[in-house]
């Protein structure tokens, strides 16, 4: 398990069964503001908590502990309304994996990148290796004052914080029953944005591109190219022209698509890390995929990785012609998904992280 923050041994208030206080949960707003949340509700704001609301009421169900104060942050620096033993923070967004500010405050952090800037795995030959390389610079400029300032406040605190990474799980997916492999008609598919955020033209970015282009150009490039051959079977192509035109976007006709798909490609998007990576296991799909940062739940899962995106059509070809492999990866996607990723299995992984001291090492 990958603990990421706490030298020292962090342990948070109990309170002895059947007179549990009740936990609260709230999601601090961009103004700081908190919002009371509801766990069997979505919030009333266009946020997708789904998963880790889901999460959390199955961590209810095993958690020994009551009075805690969760707090849904997106960005990790945002000052919290409250601090205390009692406090747990999930930082569900910043994809700039700042260092957080309080962690001798607080009880707990669960994270979904970590506190550590990562390095993508495109060929240094490359364009891509080029804007990786660059992108990993300019992120580790960003992150290192404030890793800096945080080692020099924690230097004698009494209590750290541990930090808990977990999956960041789907987005914006349907319920929807699981179909057998070979009863889904896309041999491949991809539905989503090539670009970003625009960066400003005469920026370092906005010369060279960034990762997430390149990849995503690259996957797009080499499907148009398997579509023109009939070997291939059905590919489905439908691009956004931003991220944000894609959460605009219904959760019906994604998750339809990606129900129908047999093959899921996962190009990275402005970190390796992305939702449709967990959305894609929790279909069952086969995942194919640039390299994942190390974690306790990636770690495991059957996906089949790839350097570059041009050499899709050999990976393709060498599962087409072993329609048991393709079988067994899809039932080993969908076991490693209900076993380590599904909200059971993170739910009772935060109960459990909750519920015990926590010794670690410092690896922030």
């Amino acid at each position: 398990m990958d603990c990421l923050a706490g030298k020292k041994i962090s342990s948070l208030p109990s309170t002895a069964e059947p007179d549990l206080q009740p936990n609260s949960y709230f999601l601090i707003m961009p103004d700081g503001a908190p919002l009371a949340l509801d766990l069997g509700e979505e919030p009333p704001v266009d946020v997708d908590l789904t998963y880790f609301l889901r999460s959390l009421r199955e961590m209810e169900g095993e958690l020994s502990i009551g009075g805690l104060v969760f707090y849904f942050v997106y960005d990790s620096t945002v000052p919290l309304p409250s601090y205390g033993p009692e406090v747990v923070v999930i930082i569900f967004g910043d994809e700039r994996r700042r260092f957080p500010p309080y962690l001798d405050r607080v009880g707990c952090v669960f994270s979904c990148f970590g506190m550590r800037p990562v390095f993508g795995v495109g060929r240094l030959g490359s364009l891509q290796g080029l804007t990786e390389l660059l992108d990993f610079a300019r992120r580790s400029g960003a992150w290192l004052p404030g890793w800096l300032q945080g080692q020099i406040a924690l230097r004698g605190a009494d209590r750290i914080a541990p930090v808990w990474r977990i999956p960041q799980g789907y987005a914006k997916l349907c319920d929807l029953d699981v179909r057998p492999l070979f009863s889904r008609s896309c041999t491949l598919s991809f539905v989503g944005s090539l670009a970003g955020r625009p960066a400003p033209a005469l920026s370092i970015r906005g010369v060279t591109g960034t990762p997430k282009i390149h990849a995503r150009n690259s996957l797009v490039a080499t499907l148009e190219r398997m579509r023109r051959s009939e070997r291939f079977g059905r590919i489905r192509i439908e691009l956004t022209r931003s991220f944000d035109e894609s959460r605009a976007r219904g959760a019906e006709g994604f998750s339809e698509i990606l129900m129908d798909t047999q093959i899921c490609p996962v190009p990275r998007g402005t970190v390796p890390e992305t939702a449709r990576f967990y959305s894609a296991a929790r279909y069952g799909c086969i995942i194919v995929c640039e390299q994942q940062p190390r974690s306790w739940f990636a770690d495991s899962c059957p996906c089949l990785v790839i350097r570059d995106w041009r050499e899709l059509p050999n990976l393709a070809t060498g599962l087409l012609s072993d329609p048991e492999r393709m079988e067994r990866l899809h039932r080993q996607t969908l076991a490693w998904w209900k076993d380590i990723c599904s909200e059971k299995a993170v739910g009772g992984f935060m109960a459990r992280a909750l519920a015990a001291p926590m010794l670690s090492e410092t690896r922030a």
